[in-house]
């Protein structure tokens, strides 16, 4: 698991995340998507490092954001879900 904290003029983003190899990243993000109760996949956002992210933004809350990506196009094995929190500033 990965923890980050940062802090900008808007906020303190923070964040939080799980990476694990998985032999199927589709059927995980398939069982992901619903045990986490998140609304349809959207498309997902092709990184230049092989990377296939799918966002969700504004779920949880009005400033949370979850991730699910994984290097699938590249064939390595990969997967991570991530939560995002914005924290405004002056909290």
């Amino acid at each position: 698991m990965m923890i980050d904290e940062m802090s900008r003029a808007k906020g303190r983003p923070t964040s939080c995340a799980i990476v694990a190899p998985v032999p199927d990243v589709d059927a995980f993000r398939a069982e992901a998507t619903k045990a986490l109760r998140l609304p349809k996949v959207p498309e997902p956002e092709l990184r230049a490092d092989g990377s296939r992210s799918y966002v969700w933004e504004g779920y949880i809350s009005p400033l949370s954001t979850i991730i699910v990506r994984d290097f699938a196009p590249t064939g390595r094995p990969g997967v991570m879900v991530k939560r995002l929190e914005m924290v405004p500033a002056g909290r």
